[in-house]
Protein backbone atom coordinates (compact mmCIF):
# COMPACT_ATOMS: atom_id res chain seq x y z
CA UNK A 1 0.00 0.00 0.00
CA UNK A 2 1.65 3.67 -0.62
CA UNK A 3 -0.08 6.16 1.10
CA UNK A 4 0.31 10.13 0.40
CA UNK A 5 0.86 12.16 3.39
CA UNK A 6 0.23 15.95 3.18
CA UNK A 7 0.97 18.21 6.06
CA UNK A 8 2.02 21.72 6.10
CA UNK A 9 4.07 21.05 9.53
CA UNK A 10 7.11 19.18 8.74
CA UNK A 11 7.80 18.03 11.83
CA UNK A 12 4.86 16.86 11.54
CA UNK A 13 4.89 15.16 8.87
CA UNK A 14 8.54 13.83 9.08
CA UNK A 15 7.21 12.22 12.11
CA UNK A 16 4.66 10.35 10.36
CA UNK A 17 7.11 9.55 7.66
CA UNK A 18 9.19 7.88 10.21
CA UNK A 19 6.64 6.07 11.75
CA UNK A 20 4.86 4.28 8.46
CA UNK A 21 8.55 3.25 7.67
CA UNK A 22 9.35 1.41 10.49
CA UNK A 23 5.90 -0.29 9.70
CA UNK A 24 6.71 -0.88 6.38
CA UNK A 25 4.59 1.81 4.29
CA UNK A 26 5.57 2.86 1.01
CA UNK A 27 4.62 6.89 0.91
CA UNK A 28 5.54 10.24 -0.81
CA UNK A 29 5.36 13.16 1.68
CA UNK A 30 4.57 16.64 0.49
CA UNK A 31 3.93 19.76 2.57
CA UNK A 32 1.16 21.80 0.97
CA UNK A 33 -2.01 21.12 -0.50
CA UNK A 34 -1.21 22.08 -4.49
CA UNK A 35 1.31 19.40 -4.42
CA UNK A 36 -0.89 16.80 -2.62
CA UNK A 37 -3.24 17.44 -5.52
CA UNK A 38 -0.49 17.04 -7.92
CA UNK A 39 0.64 13.91 -6.33
CA UNK A 40 -2.88 12.58 -6.19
Amino acid sequence: MRVLIVEDEVRLADALGQIMAEQKYAMDIVYNGEDGLDYA
